[in-house]
C-alpha cells in the first residue's frame, strides 16, 4: 500500500522530494526502499487514529522548514489512495498553479443524497427528505465528498487557521467513482482488488 503512492508520484515527475511521515520502522523501512524519504519520526502523539491529518501535515511543513527546507508546494497523499494515477496529481497541481488555495481529489456520491434513508434499530426505513420522495434522480443535483485520496497545496494554506474543506477557493479534481476508493476494511481492499485487476491493467 505504500509503495503505490511513492510510485505515482515518482512517475508524475511534479515532486522534488517525496516525504512519508510515520511512526513505525517497518513502513520508514519499505518506504525508504521505494526512493521516499523518512526525514523524522511522526511523535506519538500524532500518530493514533483520532489525529486530525491537517495536523500531521503541519508537522510535517514545520519538520522539514526547521531542517532549512522551503518550498511553495506540496500535496498530501494517502497511502491509501490505492488506484491513484499520476494525472490525478496533475490536475490538481494545474488548479494550484492558477492560484488556489487547496486542489482535492473529490468524488460523486453515487447517488442523489437527497434520496437517502435512515434505518432504525428495529430495521424500519424512513426518508430523511421525503420532500424528494417523487422527485427523478436524474432531476437532483450530484453532490461530492472527499474520499481520501490527495491534497495539494501551499505551505502557507496548510499552515493556517482553516482545513482544505472550509477554505474559500479550493478546487476539486472529480476523480471517476470506480477510482476514488480509500481503502478503510476488507471489503474496499477487495472492491480495489477487483477494480485493479479489471480496469487498470
Amino acid at each position: 500500500m505504500i509503495a503505490h503512492p511513492i510510485k505515482i508520484a515518482q512517475a508524475s515527475g511534479l515532486f522534488d522530494r517525496i516525504i512519508v511521515s510515520t511512526d513505525d520502522a517497518e513502513i520508514a523501512e519499505v518506504a525508504e526502499s521505494f526512493g521516499a524519504e523518512v526525514p523524522f519520526v511522526r511523535p506519538a502523539g500524532l500518530a493514533d487514529d483520532h489525529t486530525p491529518i491537517i495536523e500531521v501535515v503541519r508537522h510535517t511543513i514545520r519538520e522539514l522548514q526547521a531542517q532549512g527546507d522551503e518550498f511553495e508546494f506540496l500535496c498530501r497523499i494517502f497511502a491509501t489512495a490505492a488506484l491513484l494515477l499520476p494525472e490525478d496529481l496533475k490536475a490538481g497541481f494545474e488548479r494550484m498553479q492558477l492560484g488556489a488555495p487547496f486542489a482535492m481529489g473529490i468524488k460523486a456520491f453515487p447517488h442523489p443524497v437527497e434520496r437517502r434513508l435512515a434505518l432504525s434499530h428495529g430495521g424500519q426505513v424512513a426518508m430523511v427528505n421525503p420532500e424528494h420522495f417523487a422527485v427523478r434522480t436524474q432531476d437532483l443535483s450530484a453532490t461530492y465528498y472527499d474520499p481520501g485520496q490527495f491534497c495539494w497545496g501551499t505551505s502557507e494554506s496548510f499552515l493556517s487557521d482553516l482545513a482544505p474543506l472550509l477554505t474559500p477557493g479550493t478546487q476539486g479534481v472529480v476523480l471517476p467513482n470506480y477510482r476514488g476508493l480509500d481503502i478503510d476494511d476488507e471489503d474496499d481492499w477487495r472492491l480495489a482488488e477487483a477494480v485493479f485487476m479489471h480496469c487498470m491493467r
